[in-house]
């Protein structure tokens, strides 16, 4: 389903012009997006730690501590 016609539907939903078929589209529609939403985005815990580590890295590297207390 493309943007366009998503919008479309949603339209007809929300001005309650929707048929029963459309009706069944716009949920399956809302089904898939949910289940691909749950896939793991990573392909292993190994992979996930990897980048874990490397953007920990990154910031720590990047950022500098914020000493607000001055010794005197």
């Amino acid at each position: 389903m493309t943007e366009k016609e998503f919008k479309i539907l949603l339209d007809k939903f929300l001005n309650k012009e929707i048929t029963q078929d459309e009706l069944d589209l716009l949920k399956r529609f809302e089904d898939q997006a949910i289940q691909q939403s749950k896939e793991e985005v990573f392909r292993s815990d190994l992979e996930k730690n990897h980048i874990k580590k490397s953007v920990y890295k990154n910031i720590k590297k990047r950022t500098k501590p914020n000493n607000i207390f001055k010794v005197i």
